[in-house]
């Protein structure tokens, strides 16, 4: 079939230019009577007995040579044919139109999740791809295809024309729904995109038609109504044709588990946990006596039966109980429903026998007062260890044997220990930072700032030290989940901390810093961000009293935080914020990478992810992730398929214990709402819009490629002339003419 690849300069297969080879046929004519002029006729008496003896077979042979000269012309009239790709449907169908110009069809398909909603065997998807299939199986030859997955982000499947229905049927059926939802303005600017390119590198081809199928999601569709989606598509329809078919015109009552925590972060050993779960209704009724499961590593572990009202919420509540340290995985999951995507929701849980916190002070006591914090009595020492050392633990100790470090009031760093934090942090630890009189900005900046090609750990650059005696603090409306525990506590002293001294603080990138705290005056006092998988928070004065401006008369101490009623509180917040660093890097949406830093592996050894898995599949896909050798340490990053479940990380040939990975959906896209038809841009809907399945299948016929039968006719009449030449050529020569 042909790719519309030009032949000579002119004309293309699958066109009517290529007819014009059907002169052509007039080349075996043309030899036959030049021929006939080589020759000149003269007397010559002792052939004209022959000659008489001749004529009686002459007319027999003349019409045996005519018959040869007519088979090799009608070969040339059917090769032109057949190049031409002639087409019955195309008039059958279309009222005798002979235009041939060829029309390139994008062909967007909603592959969002909420295309899995089914009635029945099928799902919305399978009706979708049934009507696509039928707009491919009508196009006319010649035509060219590409495929685009509307979802977040859109996603090309076929960016450059095919024009063999064959191969664009097969892609299509090889396509799946992915676990997201659908970006409509990415998807119009993606089209715009396609279009160009193809106007560009295929500039036969005339007209364009943009199809889409989809199920008219609100939650995808409501973004038509932006000023710039609507300029899109009108655009789009000044360049070709828009065609919308709808496969979501059935009502679902849908339930979702939109949310699963674990509200103690400090997940330890045979320590009872709360889970909490949220089940959110989508339904126009209530929904009663559905069924939630929670599964602990795949296996069942409680059962709650739950009512749940018209379009409301349900909290549901399970206890679990760890026996064993590591990696573990809970389950929330939903009885079947008509969507089951969003039925399950996942969690994965580092279970410690305690939590371990490296304590580094820059001068004795500087830590005291912290490590106290963290573990005020004997029942939380048991299951938090907080260790006081020096600077020089930084290089002299395991890291990674730690869950969380503060550093208090540390100086400076020398560059291994700068590269020890940096890898701890990358890896998805916590780090708290407390300033003090001890610090060296410029070193801060320099080690634990923004470097080529590795970003910042601390989320903040210290300045001058500022001095401020009359301001007090800001809780900033107590949206940072570090002081949130703090609203409607106003006994808890918090917003009457005194800060006499502190940190001048500007944010590296003011979008990835949030504040926790700020003093009155706007200035911050608690900063927090992100580095790789871990999170550093750090605080503008300081954890000791040890901490005093001696320029000052009398000596002035920084701050009376360490003795104040919020400190015990807002370290444990602390530190509870750092350790879910660890298990937010674990836990994540689809299409956000996993990432983490793990150590040199001996050779022959590989890291692969396996998933995804759940209560219901018990293992996946296998794909080995690529490592980047960075110093002692090896950093990599996978991007999970489009599907969410769990993911296993394993260290072949290795004794390093598996990873768990949860990667659950975004859960906007559960409500099944539709957009309404009747307020889609005129731009789509003054276009021809195939409602069914039925529909597309009874208003276009099928096609059937001549071309095939005439070329299987050629080859006949190929074998049939090399016959017919054998015959005339092996019978005996008729005599001289007496030509020379």
């Amino acid at each position: 079939m042909g790719t519309g690849v030009p032949i000579l300069g002119w004309s293309g297969f699958a066109s009517a230019g290529m007819l014009w080879w059907g002169l052509a046929a007039i080349v075996p004519l043309l030899i036959h009577l030049w021929m006939r002029r080589r020759y000149r006729t003269m007397s010559w008496a002792a052939m004209e007995f022959l000659l008489a003896a001749m004529r009686q077979n002459a007319r027999k042979w003349r019409i045996e040579q005519w018959l040869l000269l007519a088979v090799r012309s009608l070969i040339m009239l059917l090769v032109a044919l057949a190049w031409a790709d002639p087409i019955w449907s195309r008039f059958a169908t279309r009222g005798g139109d002979s235009s041939l110009s060829q029309t390139h069809y994008v062909l967007v398909l909603d592959a969002s999740y909420s295309m899995a909603s089914r009635r029945g065997k099928s799902n919305r998807f399978d009706t979708a791809r049934a009507a696509m299939a039928e707009l491919v199986r009508a196009a006319r030859q010649g035509d060219g295809f590409t495929l685009l997955l509307m979802s977040q982000p859109p996603r090309v499947v076929m960016g450059e024309p095919t024009f063999d229905p064959e191969v664009v049927l097969a892609e299509l059926q090889a396509q799946m729904v992915l676990d997201t939802g659908a970006d409509l303005p990415a998807t119009l600017s993606e089209i715009e995109r396609l279009i160009d390119h193809v106007a560009k590198t295929h500039p036969r081809i005339e007209r364009q038609r943009i199809a889409f199928f989809t199920d008219l999601g609100r939650t995808t569709w409501r973004a038509v109504d932006a000023p710039e989606s609507q300029q899109r598509l009108r655009r789009l329809a000044d360049r070709g044709e828009l065609s919308l078919t709808d496969v979501g015109r059935d009502e679902i009552a849908n339930l979702a588990v939109t949310r699963v925590e674990l509200r103690d972060p400090l997940a330890i050993v045979g320590r009872e946990m709360t889970v909490e779960a949220e089940v959110q209704s989508f339904a126009a009724s209530e929904l009663s006596r559905r069924v939630v499961e929670m599964f602990v590593d795949g296996q069942p572990s409680g059962v709650r039966e739950i009512d749940v009202p018209s379009a409301g919420r349900v909290a549901v509540t399970f206890a679990p109980r760890f026996e064993t340290p590591g990696d573990h995985t809970l389950e929330i999951r939903l009885k079947d429903d008509d969507l089951d995507v969003d039925n399950s929701r996942w969690l994965a849980v580092s279970v410690r026998d305690r939590i371990r916190v490296l304590c580094v002070e820059g001068r004795p006591d500087d830590a005291r007062y912290v490590a106290l914090a963290l573990a005020p009595d004997a029942a939380v020492r048991s299951r938090i260890e907080a260790e006081v050392a020096s600077e020089t633990a930084i290089s002299e100790r395991d890291l990674s044997t730690y869950d969380v470090i503060f550093l208090c009031n540390v100086g400076r760093f020398d560059p291994s220990e700068a590269a020890a934090i940096r890898r701890f942090v990358l890896a998805g630890k916590g780090l708290a930072v407390f300033a003090g009189d001890l610090v060296q900005a410029d070193n801060y900046h320099q080690w634990l700032g923004p470097r080529e090609g590795e970003p910042a750990i601390m989320p903040v650059q210290l300045g001058q030290v500022l001095s401020d005696t009359g301001a007090g603090v800001d809780a900033l409306n107590y949206r940072h989940p570090l002081v949130a525990p703090f609203r409607g506590q106003p006994q808890s002293g918090l917003l009457t901390t005194p800060v006499w001294r502190y940190w001048e603080m500007t944010p590296y990138h003011r979008e990835q810093t949030r504040l926790a705290l700020a003093l009155t005056t706007g200035a911050p006092l608690v900063a927090e961000g992100r580095a790789g998988q871990g999170r550093c928070l750090v605080f503008a004065t300081a954890a000791s009293p040890e901490s005093v401006d001696r320029t000052s008369q009398p000596p002035t101490p920084w701050t009376a935080f360490p003795v104040w009623p919020s400190f015990v509180p807002l370290i444990q917040e602390t530190l509870h914020l750092l350790v879910q660093a660890e298990t937010a890097s674990h836990n994540v949406e689809v299409g956000q990478p996993l990432a983490g830093v793990s150590t040199v592996l001996p050779a022959g050894a590989t890291l692969e992810f396996a998933g995804p898995m759940s209560s219901r599949r018990a293992e996946g896909e296998v794909e080995r992730v690529p490592l980047t050798e960075q110093g002692p340490e090896s950093a990599w990053t996978y991007l999970p398929p489009w599907r969410s479940g769990l993911y296993q990380l394993r260290a072949t040939g290795t004794a390093i214990p598996p990873q768990w990975f949860a990667v659950n959906i975004a859960t906007e896209e559960s409500d099944l709402a539709r957009y309404d038809p009747e307020l889609l841009p005129a731009a789509l809907k003054e276009h021809e819009d195939l409602e069914s399945v039925e529909l597309a299948s009874t208003t276009r016929a099928a096609r059937h490629p001549w071309f095939r039968y005439i070329l299987i006719l050629v080859g006949a009449m190929l074998l049939g002339e090399s016959a017919l030449a054998w015959r005339l050529g092996t019978r005996s020569a008729p005599a001289p003419t007496g030509r020379h």
